[in-house]
């Protein structure tokens, strides 16, 4: 089972926001949380800006906080 910490949050909007997390004190990863109804995890920096200029979807997309718990947890 992971560590998670969470580094930074960018609020994009009140209900937008892009979190970096570290999992096991080493990798970062980021999240795209959108209003809560969906969250897309980012491996790099570089992957989350191609998704909003090239509008790129990530390889891992969540409907609910609950699946994203479980996959950060697991990841």
């Amino acid at each position: 089972m992971n560590t998670i910490e969470q580094v930074d949050i960018t609020y994009l909007r009140p209900s937008r926001t892009i979190e970096k997390i570290c999992l096991n004190g080493m990798k970062s990863i980021f999240i795209y949380n959108y209003e809560g109804k969906f969250f897309r995890v980012f491996s790099s920096d570089k992957e989350l800006n191609s998704f909003f200029d090239n509008d790129i979807e990530p390889e891992y997309n969540f409907d609910n906080e609950t699946d994203l718990d479980y996959f950060l947890k697991n990841y």
